[in-house]
This record gives C-alpha cells, structure tokens and sequence, in this order.
C-alpha cells in the first residue's frame, strides 16, 4: 500500500518539479541572448554568444536533470 501511495501521490509532484525547472532554464537562456545581443557592438561576436548559450543551456540542464 505504501509504494500504491508514493507513486499515485508524491510522484507527480516530482515529475512537476523537474518540469519547472526546464522552464526555469528556457528562460535563464533566452534572457542571456536578449542581454548578449542587446550589449552587441561587434556583429563578429556572435560565435561568441552562440557557445556561451550552448556551454550554459548543457550546464543547467544537467544541473537540473541532477
């Protein structure tokens, strides 16, 4: 009855949870190209902003898949 329990009522607060925080991360990203761009002054730094967006997204991910 316990693990019925758990996994009919506290599992779904997890799945929630980790769904949150890929929002939270989709924002986190696209608030870093709105910043990075808008501070542009130098169009060849794009390069630039694409790997610092890749290094970030793969890093939170993780950090939220963990």
């Amino acid at each position: 009855m316990g693990k019925q329990f758990i996994g009919d009522w506290i599992a779904p607060f997890g799945t929630i949870f980790i769904r949150l925080l890929k929002l939270i991360d989709i924002a986190l990203i696209f608030k870093l190209l709105v910043k990075r761009i808008s501070d542009l002054k130098d169009i060849s730094s794009f390069r630039n902003i694409g790997i610092c967006t890749i290094i970030l997204y793969v890093s939170t991910t993780i950090a939220a898949i963990t």
